[in-house]
C-alpha cells in the first residue's frame, strides 16, 4: 500500500515537473511520514524510481523507433538500446532509494520535536 502511494505520488510529481530528479521529493515526503524502517523505505524508493524511470524512457523512446537510444548505445559501445536502459537504471534507482532513505532518516531525526512524524 505504501509502495503504491509512493508510486502514484512519484508519477504525479514527474508529470508536474518532467525532469529526472522530480520523483525524489515524492519518495522523500512519503518515506518521511509513512515508513518505520530504513530498509523498507530504501527498497520501495528504489523500486518506485525504477518503475517510473522505465516508463519515462519507454514513453520517450518508443515513438521514434528507438532512434536516439540506438545511437547513444552505439556511442558508448553497447550492442542494443535495451542495455542502455538497464545501465541507466542503476543510478536512477539508487537516486530514488537514497532519496527515500534520506526522508526516513530526516523523520527519525525530527521525531522528538514533531509528534506527527512518528
Amino acid at each position: 500500500m505504501k509502495f503504491l502511494i509512493m508510486l502514484l505520488t512519484g508519477i504525479v510529481f514527474y508529470f508536474l515537473l518532467p525532469v529526472w530528479w522530480s520523483v525524489v521529493p515524492a519518495v522523500f515526503l512519503i518515506s518521511l511520514f509513512m515508513y518505520k524502517t530504513g530498509r523498507a523505505a530504501f527498497r520501495d524508493g528504489l523500486l518506485c524510481n525504477t518503475v517510473i524511470w522505465v516508463i519515462m524512457i519507454l514513453v520517450r523512446t518508443l515513438p521514434n523507433d528507438n532512434l536516439l537510444a540506438e545511437r547513444m548505445a552505439r556511442l558508448i559501445h553497447l550492442s542494443d538500446w535495451s542495455l542502455l536502459l538497464f545501465v541507466s537504471l542503476i543510478p536512477g534507482a539508487l537516486v530514488g532509494g537514497f532519496g527515500a532513505l534520506a526522508g526516513y532518516l530526516t523523520g527519525r531525526t525530527l521525531a522528538p520535536y514533531f509528534t506527527f512524524l512518528r
